[in-house]
């Protein structure tokens, strides 16, 4: 009887240590926080923005981050800006970090809106660091009946990409070279709007990273500047149910998708 209770002690002691070891882990954070390593570096918001993406000394993105569209009178709305920018016009709810097998886990759960409707969605943005490569997965639930257009997340290149070769390898593998013009063309021949499932860009010196879609997504090259930009960036286009933009996608809705960012320095 005794070994019997001693067991069960045992036991209860280990698993309050277990749980208390795993909420030491996890720990609720304030403003923005910076990983760095030896490899990625980067800046992640309270709102789930990435920011500052580097490998060393090399700049990867200046900014990564989604946004949704939808479709405000067939959703029931007076006509307005119905964009929600994961930038701006959010509610953070709870932002922690914690560390395991190796990697840095950010964790962020949000609601975000815009000018007109406040909290359209709630959204959870993960960022996994480590060292050689950067994974970012996103789940965002509708908080009310909408009829969506488009989810894409915006992943900013640096200014100085022009000139750069991208390759781009499709879904059937095939590969593709272009060279990223200096000059904005209406009829580009470098790879614009080709949807990818990794597209990988030539930094300098040997050095390129890649940009490689995970689930329920795209990757395809945008050329800000034929809207009056100033950057290209990589848009990862979230694949929605053509019933959710025929019909209107029902409250409680979630879509998720992610992609990974990893680097070769010779």
């Amino acid at each position: 009887m005794k070994t019997l209770l001693c067991a069960v002690a045992l036991a209860f002691i280990l698993a309050v240590g277990a749980a208390e070891a795993d909420a030491s882990a996890r720990k609720l954070v304030k403003g923005k926080v910076n990983y760095t390593s030896e490899g990625f570096n980067l800046v992640v918001s309270p709102n789930g923005v990435i920011k500052n993406l580097t490998y060393k000394d090399i700049s990867i993105s200046p900014s990564i981050s989604f946004l949704v569209n939808y479709n405000a009178q067939e959703s029931g709305f007076e006509a307005h800006d119905s964009r929600i920018f994961q930038l701006s016009n959010y509610t953070s709810k709870e932002f922690s970090v914690e560390t395991k097998d190796g990697s840095t886990i950010y964790t962020v759960d949000s609601e975000a809106g815009n000018q007109t409707v406040k909290n359209v969605i709630s959204y959870r943005t993960v960022v996994i660091c480590s060292p050689e490569k950067v994974t970012v997965k996103n789940t965002v639930k509708l908080n009310c009946d909408l009829t969506l257009t488009r989810i894409r997340g915006l992943f900013q290149l640096p200014a100085d990409i022009v000139g750069k070769g991208l390759k781009s390898i499709g879904e059937n593998g095939m590969e593709k070279l272009f060279v990223i013009p200096r000059d904005f063309s209406k009829n580009p021949k470098y790879g614009w709007g080709v949807r990818s499932k990794t597209l990988m860009v030539a930094v300098g010196g040997g050095s390129t990273f890649s940009v490689n879609r995970g689930d329920n997504c795209s990757v395809l090259l945008e050329d800000e500047r034929r809207w009056g930009g100033e950057r290209q960036s990589f848009e990862i286009l979230v694949k929605l149910p053509e019933s959710a933009k025929v019909e209107k996608a029902l409250k409680g809705s979630e879509y998720s998708w992610s992609f990974d960012v990893t680097a070769n320095q010779k």
